[in-house]
């Protein structure tokens, strides 16, 4: 049964206005830098209750599923140009930096907004010259395609805006300002949420512009934080160069970008790459389980915001002290971190065993969804420890300029061990079994992670043991 056309473009507003701020989240927490909150909107809500019904009030499954999870994926795939960069910024300025911000600081910090805005400009461009040839081979129907263009051409056209704050905090967070960034972009998710209603379903003097008006409201939303920011960065932070470098030093300092830059981008890849598979597997057990998936994996994007906020904070520090030859207070701080981290994945998941039930209602009233979503939550959370435990030392072998490391470990992680072992279960124990691959394949990935950051950490500080004898 089919859902009628206003519902569906009010469902696939509410869908594609969601992905644009889930895709600001985090600027991956496997790289450890993050740049927007995670503020999880009345859209996840309203959508659960509008898209995946149909005029009779039940529940619907579209001929082509395609139809509604191809749009999500895109945009956030699209996000992943500007979010690479973002994360070049979050790692790459940590070296020290003295109380008085130097020109090769600077320097550092302008040539990284200019590859941003080159590589952005670039990417932005191709994606809206290639909307519907792009769409269609993801599935789309010719039907959706009018619906598709009127989200991402304003946000493609928009989308460079975002390229100043995001690298841009990574470089003031570099600093030792982790506040003004997170202030920053936490008011500006609250504005994009604010802005949603008004100009999806047009209350007030606003009028109703559907898909246009989640687009106009995101890239209004890039305003704000473009126009914050660039003043912190100018005004108060002073980390912009006006004059005009030589080739060879802006050169120079693109290598040294794109040296981390380019394993962190391929670690943020794999990302989307990983939750494609695992969403094709879990689509073999029908639509109410890719719905209650989709709901699990944003509830669980709240649960863990504790540990994405202290890879965040973990990235300069580590950078910091890992320029400084400090190698025992970077283990310090990972053994702090990891008690942290087990504290606070042990009370998400014992809240979400608890709150399963009510959470999976809240997002949607189909039995078969409800029933899914409370299995994720109460399964794949038992996880958490190990999960933040890698996320941890992502962060910091990123942060101590190894991200080949951290590709690796995110590549053992989401291809080698999540997805077989999602498939596996899938097939020996239905969904129950694929949530409990998923599940192996974190506690594997925790485990390896705390062996190899701890034998890397030993050997660095018998490097450094040996650098000071005589």
């Amino acid at each position: 049964m089919r859902i009628s056309i206003d519902t569906r473009v009010a469902g696939l507003a509410l869908l594609l206005a969601s992905a644009s701020l889930s895709a600001q989240q985090a600027a991956s927490p496997e790289s450890g830098a993050i740049n927007y909150p995670s503020v999880y909107r009345v859209e996840v809500v309203v959508f659960s209750h509008t898209a995946g019904r149909s005029d009779q009030g039940r529940s619907a499954r579209p001929a082509n599923f395609t139809e509604w999870l191809d749009p999500l994926l895109v945009a956030r795939a699209n996000d992943m140009a500007e979010r690479q960069l973002a994360i070049l910024a979050g790692v790459l300025p940590v070296a020290p930096i003295p109380g008085e911000i130097d020109e090769s600081t600077r320097r550092l910090a302008t040539d990284a907004l200019i590859l941003a805005l080159l590589v952005v400009a670039t990417l932005s461009t191709a994606g809206y010259l290639t909307i519907d040839p792009l769409f269609r081979a993801l599935g789309a129907e010719e039907e959706t395609l009018p619906l598709i263009r009127e989200y991402m051409e304003p946000w493609y056209l928009g989308v460079g805006l975002l390229v100043i704050p995001m690298v841009g905090n990574g470089a003031i967070r570099a600093t030792g300002d982790t506040k003004t960034p997170s202030i920053v972009m936490v008011v500006v998710g609250l504005f994009n949420a604010g802005l949603d209603p008004l100009l999806i379903f047009g209350w007030g003097p606003f009028p109703a512009l559907g898909l246009r008006g989640a687009a106009y409201a995101t890239v209004g939303s890039y305003v704000g934080a473009f126009t914050v920011a660039g003043w912190v960065l100018v005004r108060r932070e002073k980390l912009i160069a006006f004059d005009v470098p030589r080739p060879s030093e802006v050169l120079a300092s693109w290598k040294r970008i794109l040296r981390i830059g380019l394993p962190a981008a391929g670690t943020n890849l794999l990302t989307p790459l990983a939750a494609g598979a695992i969403t094709r597997v879990v689509s073999s057990h029908g639509p109410e389980a890719v719905a209650a998936y989709g709901a699990g994996t944003r509830v669980e994007g709240l649960a863990m915001m504790g540990v994405f906020a202290m890879t965040a904070a973990l990235t300069p520090f580590v950078g910091q002290n890992h320029g400084a030859g400090n190698i025992e207070r970077i283990r310090e701080t990972l053994r702090f971190n990891a008690k942290a981290a087990a504290v606070w994945g042990i009370g998400a998941a014992a809240l979400l065993a608890v709150l399963a039930d009510p959470l999976a209602r809240l997002l949607n009233d189909d039995p078969a969804i409800v029933g899914y979503t409370k299995l994720y939550l109460w399964i794949v959370p038992a996880s958490y420890i190990p999960y933040g435990l890698a996320l941890l030392v992502a962060a910091m072998y990123n942060a101590m300029e190894m991200p080949l490391k951290a590709t690796l470990l995110a590549a053992l992680r989401l291809i080698v061990l999540a997805v077989p072992l999602a498939w596996l279960g899938s097939h020996l124990f239905d969904v129950a079994g694929l949530f409990c691959g998923i599940v192996a394949a974190n506690v594997i990935m925790g485990i390896t992670a705390a062996l190899v950051i701890r034998r890397d950490l030993l050997s660095k500080k018998e490097e450094a043991s040996d650098t000071v004898e005589p």
